[in-house]
Order: structure tokens, then sequence, then C-alpha cells
């Protein structure tokens, strides 16, 4: 595809470190919007902590294409 660009999304952890939700804050273009909220569904996170108890939380996080 050859496209290049930077995509930020919001990233909601659940207690169990798993990725429930995902939203866009800076688009690229279509195809790496989808690129990027696509491989985010499948990461896992060590959740945060309040006290001795595991919480949902959002995130930042950006996620880079580009060419080598």
């Amino acid at each position: 595809m050859k496209a290049t660009g930077t995509v930020g999304l919001l990233v909601k952890v659940e207690a169990d470190g798993h990725v429930s939700d995902v939203k866009i804050t800076h688009p690229a273009s279509p195809a790496l919007n989808g690129a990027a909220v696509a491989a985010a569904r499948q990461w896992r996170y060590r959740p945060a902590h309040r006290g001795m108890d595991s919480v949902a939380t959002w995130i930042e996080e950006n996620v880079v294409f580009r060419l080598k």
C-alpha cells in the first residue's frame, strides 16, 4: 500500500488487560485508520490499579506507519 502516517488512538483497557474500545483521535488515511484500530484491538496490557484492585482505564497510543 506504500502509505505512511501516524494514527492517534484512545484505547480502553479493561481490568483484565484486554482492549474493549478504540477511538481515533488523530486520523491519517482511511486505510491506516482501519489498520491501526484492528491492531489495537489485538493488544493486551497490564491493567491499571487502584490500590490492590485492577481497574479499567483509557490510554492514548500512537501507531506510526513508515516505509522501510
